[in-house]
């Protein structure tokens, strides 16, 4: 099972939003990362069918997905940022009427709907109202939706905007829970939201695919390295404009800086682990021209 896109390009008014991208995904979870403005939610418009390349074609098991047509929609789930329910329905209408409206058999759909609220944690509250639920628990509904189908590729576009970190965790635990025999795109700006769940890593950046790979290899592949180093306040400027400062925490006449750049930036400077964070913000800072030492 794989999906591939080729030499995808969106052009609005002479401008690439989407830039040659060409990438082949297969089952795993998959994180697209990006800045927001990066091209990512119009790349998932085209992945979903809901847009139409200028250039380029993206296909399901070698097959045109605009062509495919029905038959790409049966093995597409899709929860968008901000999905539609009703607040005053209760899950189980409000999936039954889902399901209705993607043609699933009632019988077919009562089964997944039961096992699928089990999955998603929702089951003890059916009946209840949806604008009674937390942000969490509606994501969580969104995500039953959008697997209503048993999808073969699901794409979620910033799908924890809003949570608190505890619905975030139990969120990602779902995902992996789901990624066995699915291609799950999960698209998003913020980096712990795919680095410890994510089997391969996209780093977009003005329409462009920059990077891919898991995260151990993004950060092997990494030209500079983190360091750690104290120094007196009036030399702290100087010091911030030989790379990228991840941090910076004042104390009395010192300051606590950890920053990017090639070669130690002072005598006695601490080396410390790179993170994806790290590759995140080299990727991106790099291409908007911010001098980086390398």
């Amino acid at each position: 099972m794989e999906l591939s896109l080729l030499n995808v390009t969106k052009t609005y008014v002479d401008v690439n939003v989407v830039d040659h991208l060409s990438i082949h995904l297969q089952p795993g979870i998959i994180g697209l990362l990006g800045e927001n403005g990066a091209g990512k939610t119009t790349l998932i418009r085209m992945l979903t069918a809901l847009m139409k390349p200028s250039a380029g074609k993206i296909c399901f098991d070698g097959k045109d997905i605009f062509k495919m047509d029905g038959d790409y929609r049966k093995v597409l789930g899709y929860l968008p940022q901000d999905f539609g329910y009703y607040p005053d329905m209760n899950p189980l209408d409000y999936l039954g009427y889902i399901a209705s409206v993607k043609a699933i058999r009632p019988a077919l759909a009562k089964r997944r709907i039961k096992d699928l609220l089990q999955v998603v944690s929702l089951w003890e509250v059916r009946k209840k109202k949806i604008k009674k639920f937390s942000g969490g628990m509606i994501q969580r509904l969104g995500i039953a939706q959008a697997l209503l189908n048993d999808p073969k590729v699901l794409i979620l576009d910033e799908p924890t905007a809003g949570l608190d970190p505890e619905e975030r965790y139990r969120f990602r635990q779902l995902l992996c829970s789901l990624a066995s025999d699915k291609i799950i795109l999960l698209s998003t700006h913020i980096v712990s939201d795919v680095e410890s769940i994510a089997d391969q890593i996209l780093l977009m950046h003005k329409g462009k695919l920059l990077d891919s790979g898991t995260v151990e290899e993004l950060i092997q592949g990494m030209p500079i390295c983190a360091w750690k180093i104290k120094v007196s306040r009036y030399q702290a400027d100087s010091i911030k404009q030989k790379g990228i400062v991840t941090s910076s925490t004042q104390s009395h006449e010192y300051e606590n800086i950890r920053i990017l750049c090639k070669e130690s930036p002072i005598p006695g400077a601490t080396q410390d682990a790179c993170t994806l964070e790290d590759v995140f913000l080299f990727y991106n800072r790099k291409k908007e021209n911010i001098h980086v030492v390398l």
